[in-house]
């Protein structure tokens, strides 16, 4: 038996600069290079949509206080969990907390097939499905 390290695109595939992380086609690409999955983001809008997005503040827009149309592009959580739930090893940043049973709920709707791991800053949790 061989091993080898889990491959993992940081933001999907961040190095290509030509595709905008954290999103499809960059989680897309990072596969397609190799990866086993990738890292990404987790933010809440003011109408309570778990979103893909690293930093609190996108286009000018403060996320916490944007409602998801207005972040047209950027997918949710739940794309991301159907999209690759049986394709990549998913490593969710969950970056405020008031996703904490947003998450664990969207999680149970559509369970990873692969493993999974989630961290906020203060708790670690590690799942595998």
């Amino acid at each position: 038996m061989s091993l080898r390290p889990l491959l993992l695109g940081h933001r999907g595939a961040r190095a290509i600069k030509t595709v905008p992380e954290n999103t499809i086609p960059s989680f897309d690409l990072a596969l397609t290079h190799g990866c086993d999955g990738f890292e990404f983001d987790v933010r809440l809008t003011a109408d309570g949509q778990a979103i893909v997005c690293h930093d609190p503040e996108v286009r000018g827009i403060e996320v916490a206080r944007a409602k998801a149309q207005q972040l047209a592009g950027m997918p949710t959580l739940e794309e991301v969990l159907i999209r690759y739930q049986e394709s990549a090893f998913l490593n969710i940043e969950i970056k405020v907390a008031k996703l904490e049973k947003i998450v664990p709920k969207l999680l149970r709707d559509h369970p990873p097939r692969s493993h999974l791991f989630c961290r906020k800053c203060y708790a670690l949790c590690i799942c595998r499905a």
